[in-house]
């Protein structure tokens, strides 16, 4: 059997560790298998374009697994639409899904409906955590905290100097620890 292992986590700081023991705890006890293993950290799980994640629907397409194997649901997408496209890609290429912490084994004919289901409760988790971060950064600009990143100083006549003398734009606002869209707003007379 061809298994393809999907693990992520949402930020550098987090550690895929947990989510591994679990899952090559299931592998032992499944037959002798060939495992591939695509894992993305620092990634959230509302968007698809991560980069193991495209790998490793690349390589479903390619008809290289027989299961997909993940910690959680909500570890492959947070978006039902996503999530049903996903699930549509796996029926179309045979690759069955089991999801360890969920308890959930996507066969048979009810797999459809079930995986709708619980990924449609994971978005609605996903809006009620934006929600909640919306309201403490409302909470926090009502009593005078100051969010983002604190305005860069440019001295927009050195940037002219240095552009003058045959600086890119590019290397104009790296010395400056800007990003380019910024440095041009300025010289524009655009932004702070």
């Amino acid at each position: 059997m061809r298994i393809a292992v999907y693990m992520r986590c949402s930020t550098g700081e987090q550690t895929l560790d947990s989510q591994k023991v679990e899952i090559e705890r299931y592998l032992q006890s499944r037959q002798p298998c060939k495992v591939t293993w695509y894992a993305d950290q620092g990634y959230g799980g509302g968007k698809t374009d991560r980069p193991a994640f495209q790998r490793m629907l690349g390589d479903i397409r390619r008809r290289r697994f027989d299961l997909l194997v993940c910690f959680k649901l909500d570890r492959l997408s947070r978006s039902l639409l996503d999530a049903v496209q996903l699930l549509d890609v796996l029926r179309c290429h045979d690759v069955k899904l089991v999801s360890l912490r969920d308890g959930i084994s996507f066969e048979g004919v009810w797999a459809n409906l079930l995986y709708a289901l619980v990924s449609g409760l994971a978005e609605i988790e996903a809006e009620g955590i934006r929600a909640r971060v919306r309201a403490g950064l409302a909470n926090a600009r009502k009593n005078g905290v100051v969010l983002g990143r604190p305005a860069t100083t440019i001295d927009l006549n050195q940037v002219r100097q240095l552009l003058k003398k045959g600086q890119t734009m590019a290397a104009v606002a790296d010395q400056f620890s800007v990003c380019l869209r910024t440095l041009q707003r300025r010289l524009n007379g655009k932004g702070k």
